[in-house]
């Protein structure tokens, strides 16, 4: 019995080191595409552009 329970451990070890390796690699995709899908958008000068006053503006700790 302890082999058996021993055995699935070992498993239940690998399985979860093998789902964070591939939540990391969508991470880092999803990073990769979004930064590739935002550079094909022309920037855009914001220079005037001011936030209207209000209890909404401002730090909001």
């Amino acid at each position: 019995m302890d082999q058996r329970l021993t055995h699935l451990i070992e498993l239940l070890g690998k399985s979860r080191d093998a789902l964070y390796a591939v939540g990391a690699f969508y991470r880092c995709t999803d990073t990769d595409i979004a930064a590739r899908m935002d550079a094909t958008y022309p920037t855009t000068d914001r220079s005037g552009y001011a936030l209207p006053g209000g209890p909404l503006s401002g730090n909001l700790s």
